[in-house]
């Protein structure tokens, strides 16, 4: 299971959040190790906020794959694209 962290803290007054480049990062290879999870990237939602998208082979996997809603505060999306190969 995906283990979630909370942002980096400095002082009570001066908090430190990760860019979300750093939290896709962070957990990209967890993610990546998930049966049908074949991608994860960066995107922006309809209002044009930045979100984690996370590609899966098929809708099943959205719901039965437990697979967080957020990372760090980010909210994560969810992209059916099929199986992705190399060539």
């Amino acid at each position: 299971m995906l283990a979630l962290a909370g942002a980096c803290q400095a002082a009570d007054t001066d908090k430190v959040e990760k860019s979300i480049k750093d939290v896709k990062a962070e957990y990209e290879s967890q993610l990546m190790a998930m049966p049908g999870v074949v991608s994860v990237g960066l995107g922006r939602d309809a209002a044009g906020d930045p979100v984690i998208v996370i590609g899966v082979e098929t809708e099943e996997y959205i719901q039965t794959l437990i697979l967080p809603r957020e990372l760090q505060s980010y909210p994560v999306m969810f992209q059916v694209t099929g199986t992705i190969r190399a060539q």
